[in-house]
């Protein structure tokens, strides 16, 4: 599919699309169309848009997100999911971004997007790690310790969100699997699938979505999953949170899954690379203690579902180091769908469990 760089006219294309969008907008322009650095899945543009309004200049601070133009991290992409999500949680207390609309015909841009507000703040970037390096480093020990803790009762507030009133029996609709654990095992197990026949077979993922199968709890809760809780994902404001970002993983399920990615993504920047979180963030029973007081879930399966995130996240690391490796960042030799940041934790919890990639379970 054509990408922004090769539609001839997109930024009038996107003009003329805004103001049909914009209630009472005449004129709108396109200025300072940039491309961030965040972001690995959907493609995203952020630009300003002006326009006169019963005689008024008028101006917003916009952000376009795309479907990637070529084969992507993952086997499909919902934008609508995650404009629907954002879209719900409007009014809710949950800070999300004001969404403006979807467009899903291809004629527009090449391919289907939404559109959003900017929010203003700062974000930690994965590259170069946040432990490692950027604005993060050089705050107190203290200010870290905020962050943290005003992120993890963040994802404590989505957990807690009226889901059926706010529509996501809809929006995240599970059937015809029994559960939504089912349902994930299921869509990873396709994944996998998908990113062995564009690389190799990983008979270690295999092994481990054997056990997680055979070993499903029962009884789960039913709650809203934000999906991708992540500290990168946050926009902050000194040391509070403005935003909540990227929605593409949003489902209903057994909400310390939540908690258990929080941990396998920061480990992964952290256990993953040989290195020692900063000094100030908390503490893993810290954590967890401060997630059950503000959601009022139990954490008593957070074992599980953190191999369960350890599982998700080395599939997408598999078809993330494909990818890269096809682009020339990485040799073939290298191996990186085999060995980056989350190999550590895989084998830490297949030895955890006794498993082996020749046997499954042992």
């Amino acid at each position: 599919m054509a990408g922004p760089s090769t539609i001839p006219d997109f930024e009038d294309r996107l003009g003329q699309w805004l103001e049909a969008k914009i209630p009472g907008a005449r004129g709108v322009s396109i200025s300072g169309l940039a491309s961030p650095e965040a972001g690995a899945s959907n493609e995203t543009l952020l630009f300003t848009a002006s326009w006169s309004e019963a005689g008024r200049a008028c101006s917003r601070d916009l952000v376009a997100r795309l479907r990637p133009g070529a084969e992507g991290i993952f086997p499909r992409y919902d934008l609508a999911l995650q404009f629907r999500a954002m879209a719900a949680l409007a009014d809710t207390a949950v800070p999300v971004p004001v969404v403006l609309a979807l467009e899903e015909d291809d004629s527009v841009l090449g391919r289907p997007f939404y559109i959003m507000e900017q929010v203003h703040g700062r974000y930690l970037a994965d590259n170069p790690p946040y432990h490692m390096a950027g604005w993060l480093t050089e705050c107190s020990a203290q200010e870290r310790r905020l962050i943290w803790c005003n992120a993890i009762r963040e994802v404590a507030r989505i957990n807690k969100v009226d889901w059926a009133g706010c529509g996501f029996g809809e929006i995240c609709d599970y059937a015809p699997y029994a559960t939504p654990l089912h349902q994930l095992i299921a869509r990873y197990e396709q994944f996998l699938e998908w990113a062995e026949t564009r690389s190799r077979p990983y008979p270690k993922l295999r092994a481990c979505l054997a056990w997680l199968r055979q070993h499903q709890p029962g009884d789960q809760p039913l709650a809203l999953c934000w999906g991708d809780a992540k500290v990168s994902n946050l926009m902050i404001r000194g040391t509070d949170i403005c935003a909540t970002l990227d929605w593409e993983m949003v489902h209903l399920g057994n909400p310390v899954h939540d908690l258990a990615w929080w941990f396998v993504l920061d480990g992964s920047l952290s256990e993953g690379l040989g290195i020692a979180p900063l000094e100030g963030v908390p503490d893993r029973q810290e954590l967890i203690a401060l997630w059950q007081q503000e959601s009022g879930f139990s954490a008593a399966d957070l074992d599980y579902y953190e191999f369960l995130s350890v599982f998700q996240f080395a599939v997408i690391m598999a078809r993330v180091g494909t990818l890269l490796t096809a682009s020339g960042l990485f040799r073939p030799e290298d191996e990186f769908d085999l060995n980056n940041n989350c190999t550590p934790l895989v084998d830490h919890w297949m030895a955890r469990h006794r498993i082996t990639a020749s046997t499954g379970e042992r």
